[in-house]
Order: structure tokens, then C-alpha cells, then sequence
């Protein structure tokens, strides 16, 4: 439809049909490819979802330019013809859900130390990247001593395939720790307030997920997830026994990729 919209004072330009239609001939193999690819176990899709993303990059530089090529078609009939990048938009959003889907199946697959979480979070859910820098600095998560590799080595390990991607733009480790250094803050946050605006993302999702009129068994998963997690995550920004060094539990049972979290002072406050 918004093709059709877009090529409204272009429906009898051979010129914008040819560009269309070469667009989605090239459209036909990396769609058929992502169909097939979840006809395969979870290990077999992760590793062929990587493999994909180059494909969709160069869809994705294909469709940028048949935008262009339309608009400047459609500013020569209507010159204040907004920009739409309807084609760029569409692969855009595959692209997304590839990479989306890539980084939550580690979880499924249990590739992930704990240690990694708050930078596999960092691009799919604010509110546990949140609360991850908040145990970091409380001295509740454990990391290796590494002698054979390095955060930056496994960083660039779990994004690798994001390389052949340019919309979006890689985020590189060393721009991903600019990004979460919290001391170019002034004063810098303390981890009781990472705890409050964490908080506030769980609230916010618990209220939405309620509203929502006859929720199917995904939103109802959501809720276990984020329900707890508001207590918990509220309890913590109290400063309740922030001493305690004990790292916090992970349960993935409740939904494969977003998990309830616990610490042994506050299992009660969860049950």
C-alpha cells in the first residue's frame, strides 16, 4: 500500500515500474532464505540468521537507492514532495528483527555468561541494561579473570555478524563503552538510581501489558517477567542490604528471553 501511495503520480512512469519491479526481483532470494532458515533447529537458525544480515545489507542499499531514484521522479511532478523512503523503511525493519531475533536466541541457546548480559541488553532492553550497571557496581556480578581473550574480544565475538550492516550502524566496543561510561555524567549516577529508573521501565511495561484487552499468551509471559521484576528492582534502589556481594539470580523460566530476576534477600518479595 504504501508503494501504491508513493507511485501515485507514477503509475504510468516505465522508468519508477522498472526500478520497482528489479527492487522486488532482488527481494525474492533473501525473503525466500529467511523462510527457510526457521525450518531449521534454533542452533541452525542463529547461525544462518548471521549469515543472512550480509544479504539484507546490500537489500537495504538497494532500496535506499530506488528511494532516491523515486523521489527525485516524484519532485519533478510534486516539488514538495516529502521524502517517505518506503522501500528503505520496509528492509529496515527486517533487517531490525534479524538482529533482534539473532541476539534473544543466545539466550534460548544459553551462549551468554552473565557478565555479558548488560551489552546484549544494550540493544534490545533498557530497562535490564539498566539494572545489570547497577549490580556491576555494586559489586554483584562476577567476571572472569581473562588470561586467553578480553571484554573487547568477546564483544566484537557476539556482534560480528552486525559488521556487514550499515543501517543501522555498528555500535564498536570502544564506542559502546563511550556510551555507557557513566562518569561523562556530572555528578555520575550512584547504583540506587540506576535501581529507581530501572524500576520505572518495569512499572511502565507492567501498566501497558495490563491495558491491553484480552492478552494472548506472550504478553501474559511479559507480565510474569516484569511484575517481579518491578519489586525487586524497587527493593534494591532502597538500599536494602547493598553490602551483600551475593550476585543475583537469572530465571529464565518464565519467558526464554527476558528473565525474572532474584537475590537471596528478596525471593520472598517475588513469591
Amino acid at each position: 500500500m504504501q508503494v501504491q501511495r508513493l507511485l501515485c503520480c507514477l503509475y504510468n512512469n516505465h522508468q519508477a515500474k522498472d526500478c520497482i519491479d528489479s527492487f522486488v526481483t532482488h527481494c525474492v532470494r533473501p525473503f525466500c532464505s529467511l523462510i527457510q532458515i526457521h525450518g531449521h533447529n534454533r542452533a541452525r537458525q542463529r547461525d544462518k540468521l548471521g549469515h543472512i544480515l550480509e544479504e539484507f545489507a546490500t537489500l537495504q542499499d538497494e532500496a535506499e537507492k530506488v528511494d532516491a531514484a523515486l523521489h527525485t521522479m516524484l519532485l519533478k511532478q510534486e516539488p514538495q514532495r516529502q521524502h517517505l523512503a518506503c522501500l528503505g523503511t520496509w528492509v529496515l525493519y527486517h533487517n531490525l528483527r534479524i538482529m533482534i531475533q539473532y541476539l534473544l536466541s543466545g539466550f534460548e541457546l544459553e551462549l551468554y555468561s552473565m557478565h555479558e548480559y548488560y551489552y546484549i541488553y544494550c540493544l534490545v532492553k533498557y530497562g535490564n541494561l539498566v539494572t545489570m550497571v547497577a549490580f556491576d557496581m555494586d559489586g554483584k556480578v562476577r567476571k572472569p579473570k581473562f588470561e586467553l581473550d578480553s571484554e573487547q574480544v568477546r564483544y566484537e565475538h557476539r556482534f560480528a555478524p552486525f559488521n556487514s550492516v550499515m543501517t543501522p550502524p555498528p555500535v564498536h566496543y570502544l564506542q559502546f563503552k563511550e556510551m555507557s561510561d557513566l562518569n561523562k555524567y556530572s555528578p555520575p549516577p550512584q547504583s540506587p538510581e540506576l535501581y529507581v529508573a530501572a524500576s520505572k521501565h518495569f512499572q511502565q511495561a507492567k501498566m501497558i501489558l495490563e491495558n491491553i484487552p484480552n492478552p494472548d499468551h506472550e504478553v501474559n509471559r511479559i507480565l510474569k517477567v516484569a511484575k517481579p521484576n518491578f519489586v525487586v528492582v524497587k527493593l534494591l534502589a532502597g538500599g536494602h542490604k547493598k553490602e551483600s556481594k551475593v550476585p543475583p539470580e537469572f530465571d529464565f523460566s518464565a519467558h526464554k528471553y527476558f528473565p525474572v530476576l532474584k537475590c537471596d534477600i528478596f525471593r520472598a518479595a517475588v513469591v
